[in-house]
């Protein structure tokens, strides 16, 4: 039987320590990649990425309308290639075969009509293809032809606690129909195929891009304030006061809705500022891989200003993520101390960044 171990839980039964720190489309890289080769350590340079970030406000109403990551990951160590489809008749077709030689597959379709998915609402939530565009990454890992019964994987905290039917013992391993997913199916199914490039994975994992990602961290830590069609962008630190001051004055409204988000201000704020500390989580975790290699007192001094900044993040989160728990929503004031703090830990990131490469 399938057995979860070895994606996102070790064989000590612990959660897997880079899965938990990658998104949806990197994580099934990372598990295309294990189904290929045995890894003596854990890739964490394969996902970094630049962790400056911003945060989108509207000035004529006060309101934040964004905080996004600045820019976007690639890999070269992946060829990945998009193929467009729809119905069930493009997962027997092309996704099953693939399936049934071994293959891991990523693919997207309508996320509110997947039962397993927390996002899940019914099957015949509307569809609209100009504004339901693909969005999260699902995997599946396995396909019974004779019972039409796909095996999936996905995150343990974003299963449906309902409508999980796992495989076994499994806790991320789950099964359902083809029919049951055949709803989500008929609005689109698009899927990824995916190629290890070996010489390019090596090449990734010696450490050598940590020093010019941290040249290009620094280089945009005072990107100017920009503005365009009524939205002011605002950038790292800059950004980060920004939003202690609108908290200050009870000018977030945690459990308002802005656009083009269905959840409310207070989960969009954790998802997103959790998806920044993800960046700086890989990059602690990178350094820390690589240190002897980088040498100096000066790789130590960032690694422990790094830990202390990834910290000031997680204790705003689990603020963010304690209010979602209880579903109690207080003013936005309780958050601009931690948003300064944040602002604060930002700085000293920085000088921290460049004394390591005077350094290098």
């Amino acid at each position: 039987m399938l057995s979860d171990i070895g994606y996102y839980f070790t064989a000590s039964n612990e959660m897997d320590s880079l899965a938990k720190e990658l998104n949806c489309l990197q994580n099934p890289l990372y598990f295309c990649l294990k189904n290929e080769v045995t890894l003596t350590d854990l890739p964490f340079e394969l996902f970094l990425v630049e962790t400056s970030f911003y945060v989108e406000t509207r000035e004529d109403r006060r309101f934040l309308r964004g905080i996004n990551q600045y820019s976007s990951w690639s890999s070269k160590a992946f060829d990945i290639v998009f193929h467009q489809g729809a119905g069930t008749e493009t997962f027997k077709r092309d996704i099953a075969p693939l399936l049934q030689s071994g293959k891991i597959v990523p693919f997207q379709t309508h996320t509110p009509r997947v039962p397993y998915f927390y996002g899940y609402d019914n099957p015949g939530y509307p569809f609209d293809p100009a504004v339901d565009k693909p969005g999260h990454v699902f995997v599946a890992v396995d396909y019974d032809a004779g019972r039409e019964v796909v095996t999936y994987l996905e995150a343990p905290w974003l299963l449906h606690s309902g409508n999980f039917r796992p495989l076994g013992s499994n806790r991320t391993l789950g099964q359902i129909t083809l029919a049951e997913l055949a709803p989500a199916f008929e609005c689109f199914l698009n899927y990824l195929t995916v190629t290890v490039n070996l010489d390019l994975l090596q090449e990734t994992c010696t450490g050598g891009t940590i020093t010019p990602l941290i040249q290009e961290i620094v280089g945009n830590r005072d990107l100017p304030r920009r503005h365009k069609d009524g939205v002011t962008y605002l950038y790292n630190a800059d950004s980060l006061e920004k939003l202690a001051d609108m908290c200050r004055r009870n000018e977030i409204g945690l459990n308002e809705r802005t656009e083009p988000y269905a959840d409310n201000l207070c989960k969009v704020m954790e998802w997103k500022l959790n998806d920044i500390r993800r960046t700086k989580s890989l990059l602690l975790n990178s350094l820390k891989r690589h240190q002897g290699k980088l040498g100096g007192s000066s790789v130590r001094h960032l690694s422990a200003t790094l830990e202390s900044n990834e910290r000031s993040w997680l204790y705003t989160i689990m603020m963010l993520r304690k209010m979602l728990l209880l579903q109690k929503y207080p003013e936005s004031a309780v958050l601009a101390a931690p948003f300064m703090r944040m602002a604060e830990s930002e700085k000293a990131l920085y000088e921290s960044m460049n004394a390591f490469l005077a350094d290098a």
